[in-house]
């Protein structure tokens, strides 16, 4: 027996067994779950960040670049976390500044 499964996901197949030609009516029944992926589409790659300046002072605007290569042509994400637990998402776009902040 096979069976395609046309999306990424996980699936539970079950596969049943009966005794024929007796008056039981005992199934064994056995799940298994099957995990598909789309194995064509790969992680991006060559991810690479940069910022400028490169000594930035205190109170300096900090520009971050960032870029990546997706083998399939579709558009990425992205998502910035400048170390201060608020991800600034950014979808397309490879340009973000933020201020440095300021310690006492």
């Amino acid at each position: 027996m096979s069976h395609i499964f046309n999306k990424d996901g996980y699936y539970t197949a079950y596969f049943a067994v009966k005794e024929t030609n007796t008056d039981d009516a005992f199934i064994t029944v056995l799940p298994v779950t099957v995990r598909v992926n789309d194995n064509s589409n790969t992680a991006p790659h060559d991810v690479t960040i940069s910022y400028t300046p490169s000594s930035p002072d205190t109170g300096d605007t900090i520009s971050f670049t960032g870029s990546a290569i997706d083998d399939q042509r579709r558009p990425l994400f992205y998502t910035w976390n400048f170390g201060d637990n608020i991800p600034a998402q950014e979808p397309r776009r490879r340009t973000s500044t933020l201020p440095l902040a300021r310690t006492p």
